[in-house]
């Protein structure tokens, strides 16, 4: 677990910055949504499809998702049971409040959709523990006392680095299933491609119906 010393920070300002961080707000992260017409993607984007698995799964017991306030943007929803993945330009990660996320929930086939120019998957996380202990201090913040919290915060980092075989002519791509495998500290000790296409496409053709199938495209490792 890792335990993180906030000083001299409220409450309030905390989970405001958690929601910059990862709400998809201008001055932060971008944070993609699910596609739920194709319609809706452009000539310059691909439909990306696949599914991540944590093995062991996510015990209730190891869960802890509070946002340490009123959670009037869904944080805590869009951290619980979901992976980040970032998409870049390049092969390395952006820094944290330039990254591109896709949100996807564990265990289900997601369907987002990526601009073509960045066809590198370049890691992701999943959050087992993020929530805020009082320290029983005050701290002044500007010109008014607040109380000290600590962050507590424990995640599962995915040491990947895959480039996607995207195509001028891609409307949809298939990448398969990415299964990581942990120790009891969080950290990831094996990582599995896996080609789950046909299971895929039922979920494909619930969604979309019965037009032109996503091209399998299981993608290359570049390193980690």
């Amino acid at each position: 677990m890792h335990l993180t010393r906030i000083a001299r920070c409220s409450l309030i300002v905390l989970t405001g910055v958690l929601f910059v961080v990862l709400g998809g707000c201008a001055i932060g992260p971008e944070v993609r949504k699910e596609i739920q017409n194709v319609n809706d993607v452009s000539k310059n984007e691909v439909i990306v499809v696949g599914r991540i698995e944590l093995v062991p799964p996510i015990g209730d017991d190891e869960l802890r998702i509070e946002s340490g306030g009123l959670d009037v943007m869904g944080w805590e929803d869009m951290v619980r049971d979901h992976a980040f993945l970032e998409f870049n330009s390049t092969p390395e990660p952006k820094d944290e409040f330039d990254k591109i996320w896709a949100n996807p929930k564990l265990r289900e086939t997601y369907f987002f959709s990526i601009s073509k120019d960045t066809p590198y998957l370049v890691g992701g996380r999943v959050y087992l523990q993020h929530w805020f202990r009082n320290t029983g201090r005050m701290v002044w913040v500007g010109k008014h006392m607040e109380a000290e919290v600590e962050l507590i915060e424990r995640k599962v980092v995915f040491p990947i680095r895959y480039r996607l075989d995207v195509k001028p002519e891609d409307r949809a791509i298939y990448i398969g299933t990415l299964r990581f495998h942990r120790d009891e500290f969080g950290s990831v000790t094996k990582v599995e491609l896996l080609d789950q296409y046909e299971q895929a496409m039922d979920d494909y053709r619930s969604r979309f119906g019965n037009g032109p199938r996503p091209r399998k495209a299981l993608p290359a490792s570049t390193g980690s």
